[in-house]
């Protein structure tokens, strides 16, 4: 993602840091003085809309009787997590069910500094190392660059789609993606989110 003037690229959802105990931070004008929506209602600083390909979900699993499964938790090292008063912290155990057929969806994203309360030092740092070992193996095998892409089978406009593969193509080997001129970014994402509404409506 372009920095856009940001000096950090820390970037996360609302949910994100709301968990954190952040709030999003009001729009303002030159003057300093909050803005308002259209409808007389607070403004809040805009973030920005990333689509993504959903390959299915993750869902509470049950048996067979209906009631939710549930482990004991583990910590990083592997060790079982107990309360202060010795008891099992326990969680639902999860099973990935896969849609029939791939979804583009959407989720905003917003830099840290768009936020009020919210602590870096509580960022953990995201594990680059299989994204580099998959860049080294396409550097090493530029042929697989041409393999065909998930995003081929997805019902949505031809010129879209030879973008998604152009960007995919560009996120394997490791080199910045631009958008060409005759085809802006923000109408990508714009038409990306119409689609991925249409989908989302077809697939309830």
């Amino acid at each position: 993602m372009a920095l856009k003037g940001y000096e950090s690229n820390t970037f996360l959802t609302m949910e994100e840091a709301n968990k954190m105990g952040a709030t999003l931070k009001k729009e303002l004008d030159e003057n300093g003085k909050e803005k308002l929506t259209a409808n007389g209602k607070t403004a809040y600083v805009k973030g920005v809309k990333i689509p993504y390909i959903e390959k299915g979900k993750w869902v509470p699993q049950v048996d067979k009787n209906g009631n939710t499964v549930q482990v004991q938790a583990k910590d990083k090292e592997g060790k079982l997590k107990f309360d202060e008063n010795g008891k099992p912290i326990m969680r639902d155990l999860k099973e990935f069910i896969p849609h029939k057929e791939p979804i583009i969806e959407t989720t905003t994203l917003y830099h840290s500094s768009q936020f009020n309360n919210l602590d870096p030092s509580k960022f953990k740092a995201k594990d680059m190392n299989k994204v580099h070992q998959k860049r080294e193996y396409f550097a090493k095998n530029p042929e697989a660059l041409n393999k065909t892409e998930m995003v081929n089978s997805l019902t949505i406009n031809s010129k879209i789609i030879e973008k998604l593969n152009n960007f995919l193509k560009s996120f394997k080997a490791g080199k910045n993606y631009e958008v060409v001129k005759q085809f802006k970014e923000k109408n990508l994402f714009k038409t990306l989110d119409m689609k991925a509404k249409k989908q989302s409506s077809i697939s309830m």
